[in-house]
């Protein structure tokens, strides 16, 4: 199993994650509480202890190889829209 393609997870507040119990690599993304990027790890593999960045506010779990398939970058600026599902 793996994260559905075109969703995510957003964590807020959280400034690190782990991989621990996980089956599949994902990619992470820190941003601020602007939401620009801070920190990025690209297909973070399964049972790793840690992952961080510094000024992080919120931490964005993606399917791996987002990231390259976006070409999102540190300082980048994020938008996030609320989507509500039926």
């Amino acid at each position: 199993a793996a994260l559905p393609e075109g969703g995510g997870l957003v964590i807020e507040p959280n400034t690190s994650i782990h991989t621990f119990w996980m089956r599949f690599p994902i990619d992470v993304i820190f941003v601020d509480r602007a939401n620009r990027v801070v920190g990025l790890v690209a297909a973070m593999p399964p049972n790793r202890p840690y992952a961080g960045a510094r000024g992080a506010h919120r931490t964005v779990e993606l399917p791996a190889g987002c990231i390259a398939a976006s070409a999102t970058t540190i300082g980048d600026l994020l938008r996030f829209d609320v989507v509500s599902s039926p």
